[in-house]
């Protein structure tokens, strides 16, 4: 529902029309991007937003997300279940560069802060003392890659971490029936089984946009506050 916005300063900003519109697929919201078919965006994913030019009249920003990416395990767990294991591994991860690699850097870290100097090698590194162990994950091109990302950090420092992916319906039966000992998921994305619990937080992802100035500031006055929360308008 829009409403009008009663606490705008000044004159009330003349607002005649409001199209929402949908896009096949990343290349076509794009395109309409670059012809400037709409102002504003919110549908643009990292990678498309990372590797193409966007027109001068639209400005990129980023909106945080509640989607975080975790790493959970089971109460049957023994690899994850000591904190001293979990604090080797905050130690010698990069969540930063997990995030650059995965969602071209739209995202925070999540948790106690990694230590960037020890996989980039750049001080002693050292076998860790961390018991071998599999991580679970939906055949996601994203979490599939966060979850390799995170293994292959380990393994660079010594640690035996591997990676199965499975399909989104064999994953998510697997879940529900408490079958995996470690895996990582998005946040929300699961029903989980009270068994699980989340061993190590990785990120939270961010939503970035783009959107044109002078319309912006436009719907701002116009409309009331969540109502502004839209996408692909013009």
């Amino acid at each position: 529902v829009l409403k009008r916005n009663s606490h705008a300063i000044g004159a009330t900003a003349l607002l005649r029309t409001l199209t929402i519109s949908t896009y096949a697929n990343q290349a076509e919201l794009l395109e309409a991007v670059r012809n400037a078919d709409v102002d504003f965006s919110y549908s643009l994913e990292g990678e498309t937003v990372a590797h193409n030019l966007l027109p001068l009249s639209l400005h990129l920003s980023s909106a945080p997300t509640t989607h975080a990416i975790n790493l959970y395990h089971s109460s049957n767990d023994t690899a994850l279940a000591n904190p001293s294991t979990i604090a080797a591994i905050n130690q010698t991860i990069d969540k930063q560069a997990i995030i650059d690699r995965v969602v071209y850097g739209y995202g925070t870290p999540s948790g106690v802060l990694t230590n960037p100097a020890t996989v980039a090698g750049t001080a002693t590194q050292k076998k860790l003392s961390i018991p071998g162990f599999s991580i679970a994950v939906e055949n996601d091109p994203q979490l599939l890659l966060a979850a390799q990302t995170f293994a292959q950090q380990l393994q660079a420092a010594g640690a035996n971490v591997s990676v199965k992916a499975f399909d989104q319906g064999a994953f998510q039966t697997a879940v529900a029936a408490g079958t995996f000992a470690v895996f990582l998921a998005r946040s929300g994305d699961l029903a989980l089984p009270a068994q699980y619990s989340i061993a190590l937080p990785l990120y939270t992802e961010a939503l970035p946009y783009v959107f044109n100035t002078a319309t912006h500031t436009i719907i701002s006055n116009a409309l009331e506050s969540p109502a502004t929360e839209y996408a692909n308008a013009k």
